[in-house]
Formats: C-alpha cells, sequence, structure tokens
C-alpha cells in the first residue's frame, strides 16, 4: 500500500524529492499535535513548523495530500504493528539514500542482534535506577533505538518508561525519519537535527 501510494505520489517527481516532502510533512504533523490538542499553547516553535508544514504541502494537489495521507497513515500501522523501522527500509528499498554522503542504513536483522547483544541483561538495571538512557550518535531512522526499545521489551520492562533516549543525525531526512517513527512508538526521548 505504501509504495503504490508512493508510485502515483512520485509520478510528477523525483522519488528523492517526493520522500523528502513526505517525511517533512510528516514529522511537522506529529510535531504540531500536542498544539492542535490543547496539551501546549501555541508558540514560536508552533509557527515555525507549521510555516514549514505549509511550504511543504503547498506543492501538492489535493488528491496528492490524499496520498500523503495514505502514506502517513500505513506508515503509522506499520511501526505500531511491527515495531520495526518501516521508513528507513523504505529509504532504503527506494533507493533514495545518498550513498555518496556515506547513508547506508543497519538492517532490522542486524540492529536486533546488535541490540539484543548490548542490552542483554537490561532489566535489572532497569529495576534497579527505574530507567536507562541512550544515546544514538547517528541515528539515521532511529532503527537502533527502536531494537533497544524491543530488547527492554523482552527483558520485562515497557521502554515508554523506563529508557530515555537521545538520537543524534546530520541529514534533515533522517532526522525527520527518526523524529516521525519514535515519536509514532512513543518513545521518551529528544532528537536532534
Amino acid at each position: 500500500q505504501f509504495r503504490k501510494a508512493f508510485d502515483y505520489l512520485s509520478y510528477p517527481r523525483s522519488w528523492h524529492e517526493t520522500f523528502r516532502d513526505f517525511i517533512e510533512i510528516a514529522a511537522c504533523t506529529v510535531h504540531q499535535e500536542p498544539y492542535f490538542y490543547g496539551h501546549l499553547d501555541k508558540d514560536d516553535d508552533y509557527d515555525r513548523i507549521e510555516q514549514r508544514y505549509l511550504d511543504t504541502i503547498k506543492k501538492y494537489t489535493r488528491e496528492e495530500i490524499d496520498l500523503i495521507v495514505t502514506l502517513y497513515g500505513t506508515s503509522l500501522m506499520a511501526l505500531r504493528t511491527s515495531n520495526e523501522d518501516f521508513l528507513g527500509q523504505q529509504y532504503m528499498d527506494l533507493e533514495v539514500s545518498n550513498k555518496y554522503n556515506g547513508e547506508f542504513f543497519t538492517p532490522n536483522a542486524v540492529s536486533r542482534m546488535i541490540a539484543k547483544m548490548q542490552m542483554h541483561g537490561i532489566g535489572s538495571k532497569i529495576s534497579a535506577q527505574g530507567y536507562i538512557t541512550l544515546q544514538e550518535p547517528a541515528c539515521g531512522a532511529g532503527v537502533m533505538v527502536i531494537e533497544a526499545a524491543n530488547a527492554i521489551r523482552e527483558e520485562g520492562h515497557d521502554p515508554c518508561v523506563s529508557m530515555l533516549f537521545q538520537a543524534i543525525d546530520i541529514n534533515r531526512t533522517c532526522f525527520n525519519m527518526a523524529y516521525f517513527q519514535l515519536s509514532a512508538l512513543r518513545l521518551p526521548g529528544v532528537v536532534v537535527h
């Protein structure tokens, strides 16, 4: 469903531009949710992100916006049912990554193995301290944070209350993918661009 909607959306433009715009719109949408629900008062951050959203979405027709909504919903469903790096996989499958800038995403299975090795026995540390902190300095789409959360779950703890992360990336598209995915999975932390 994601690929079909994406192909229609990208017909008049490049895959790279389409993916970049979709994930920018998705990340802006997630950022604005607390303002729309009245949990936060509208401030300069709200205005800045709203303007970024409007500048990006104005390139698209009503029919194309419907496709963006489909991509958004499909991504949310895929993330919440699989707890895997859905967008990173799409990014690599569509070949919109920039190999010349060193963008090679770690596959889910490899990230899962690394997380299990690094987080083995973390349940006892969480039981003693109440939570752990995690930093990912080149987060890509957030796969290592996602798999660390899965490893914590396997240790019998809820990562939404027992893990605090900081994820960093210099690439705006990667930052947006991580922000969207980690927010959609309700994992507490900060994503830095």
